[in-house]
């Protein structure tokens, strides 16, 4: 059975480098980039060929597709490649990699003959639900942050394909990366995990010293006393 071929945009990113690792030896891997593997630390395999290519300018989206094509070509896209910025206070940030970069990788896997596209979206399309209510993958990407707005042309522009492409959605929750652009979510790990290691420090370093003896029923020593102190 012959092995699949792939084609990863944002392959230099956190998700792409840990599909990378995943489908390394499986698969035959064109990994597309605006970063090389020795920047991002990216993986390098014999069945991994490395370009890089930024999705924003059309002409090397293009370019680097037919190079695909020309190597024997590809069976799934997945599109990864994007930008987001949750303080953007306009949308242009996010037009040009998430927009006109989804359109150029579209058009060109569509002319190369690739059928299949997964698509790298997120729960931040959507507003939040009303409390009770849940986020499900019928919900309407209605968000309106700038971020927002790009994934859901995202998602809106890939129905224009439904004949020639055969399309996946994933909406992705927030992600810890390594580098964690993501702030809020970065501040909450950073506080809890803290607060974790002081706990644990503590409570280990209790026990490692030997409770006092009683006899009957074991008890804390009372506050202030000198066994009390000797277990801080």
């Amino acid at each position: 059975m012959p092995i699949p071929r792939l084609v990863i945009t944002g392959a230099s990113g956190f998700i792409g480098r840990h599909v990378l690792q995943a489908v390394q030896g499986k698969a035959h891997t064109f990994a597309l980039a605006r970063r090389s593997p020795a920047v991002s630390g990216a993986p390098t395999d014999p069945s991994i060929t490395w370009r890089q290519v930024d999705v924003s300018h059309r002409g090397e989206v293009e370019q680097c597709f037919e190079a695909i094509r020309d190597a024997g070509g590809a069976d799934v896209l997945l599109h990864l490649a994007g930008h987001y910025d949750f303080t953007a206070g306009e949308i242009r940030p996010t037009t040009r990699p998430n927009v006109l970069g989804m359109r150029h990788v579209l058009d060109a896997a569509v002319r190369v003959g690739i059928g299949r596209v997964v698509f790298a979206s997120s729960v931040a399309a959507c507003q939040f639900p009303a409390q009770g209510r849940a986020l499900t993958e019928m919900s309407d990407p209605d968000g309106d942050t700038p971020y927002a707005v790009s994934k859901r042309a995202g998602e809106t522009m890939l129905a224009e394909y439904r004949g020639s492409l055969r399309s996946v959605i994933i909406r992705f929750a927030a992600l810890y990366s390594d580098w964690c652009e993501y702030e809020p979510l970065f501040r909450f790990w950073s506080a809890g995990s803290r607060a974790c290691r002081q706990a644990r420090a503590g409570w280990v370093w209790a026990f490692r010293r030997p409770l006092p003896a009683h006899s009957g029923r074991h008890r804390f020593p009372p506050a202030g006393s000198r066994e009390r102190r000797s277990l801080r």
